[in-house]
């Protein structure tokens, strides 16, 4: 049941905004948890994940 709840979640996801680099250490997470920040400020829904 839990499965099911989380693709119907996932599946109402309208964009994606990735934050990349070639190179570690350049910002990628700080700007990235800014940048969230700043949109759920504005109130839009937000997630965050950093791998």
């Amino acid at each position: 049941m839990e499965e099911g709840r989380v693709k119907e979640r996932l599946s109402s996801i309208s964009h994606v905004l990735s934050v990349i680099s070639g190179k570690g250490g350049v910002g990628k997470s700080t700007v990235s948890v800014n940048l969230s920040y700043s949109l759920a400020k504005k109130g839009f829904k937000v997630g965050l994940m950093d791998a």
